[in-house]
């Protein structure tokens, strides 16, 4: 547990120390649909095998992309590496699309690092909304029905 805390730890100040994530976010676009494709496309499988309607379901609900991936898979000869190349490709043109929609100048920076103890305590110093504090709703009392 402590070799995967450092990890993730090595990972944080990667992204905080990064002025462009671009290239850690498209490695973890190909990981996650490297990650599909052997998930329905076992390596060692037969393509009758292969669980292209699962695999088209996470594509779409996952990457958001619609893909004609019965198509690619009838193709006679095909390789689930093949098929892979094809998304991971189509992933990129849509990323560099939505890049381009809202503008390189528009994405997120990371924030500068700043030590663990000031993270953890970030929520605390932050300053509240303006204006008097939030009141708790409470459930109407109940009243008897009055009799004539």
């Amino acid at each position: 547990m402590n070799d995967q805390r450092k990890a993730v730890f090595e990972q944080r100040q990667e992204f905080m120390d990064s002025e462009d994530l671009s290239e850690l976010v498209a490695d973890f676009r190909n990981d996650a649909i490297n990650d599909l494709v052997e998930r329905y496309m076992p390596p060692k499988a037969y393509a009758e095998q292969w669980d292209i309607d699962g695999l088209d379901e996470k594509v779409k609900s996952t990457l958001g992309l619609e893909l004609p991936l019965h198509d690619w898979a009838a193709e006679e000869g095909v390789s689930n590496e093949e098929i892979e190349e094809r998304i991971v490709a189509a992933a990129d043109v849509r990323a560099a699309e939505r890049l381009e929609l809202i503008g390189a100048d528009q994405t997120p920076r990371p924030r500068k690092a700043v030590h663990a103890a000031d993270d953890r305590h970030a929520v605390a110093r932050a300053p509240g909304p303006s204006g008097p504090p939030a009141r708790r709703h409470r459930p109407a009392r109940l009243r008897p029905a009055r009799t004539r």
